[in-house]
């Protein structure tokens, strides 16, 4: 598979996990993320990325931190377009 349809396939899981599992386990772990102050997200977002990871062959994270890096770019991504999207 070429790196093109590999990122788009991995950006597909994704997405689909971000609009389906993390709205769930947002609500599971309400009073974890209160208590937190929403740090716990970052969390969720690692699981996110971690299941991505699982089922998409060709695409893997390395550890828990490379799992964490990708997950604050993509809240720093997610913001900047949120952003300009409101404009």
């Amino acid at each position: 598979m070429t790196p093109f349809w590999m990122a788009f396939l991995v950006a597909l899981v994704f997405g689909v996990l971000n609009a389906v599992v993390r709205p769930v386990l947002i609500i599971l772990t309400i009073p974890v993320n209160i208590l937190s102050l929403g740090l716990f997200s970052f969390v969720i977002n690692i699981i996110i990325v971690e299941i991505t990871s699982f089922l998409v062959n060709g695409f893997y994270v390395q550890n828990f931190l490379w799992a964490l890096a990708f997950s604050i770019g993509m809240s720093i991504v997610s913001g900047i377009i949120g952003m300009i999207w409101k404009k």
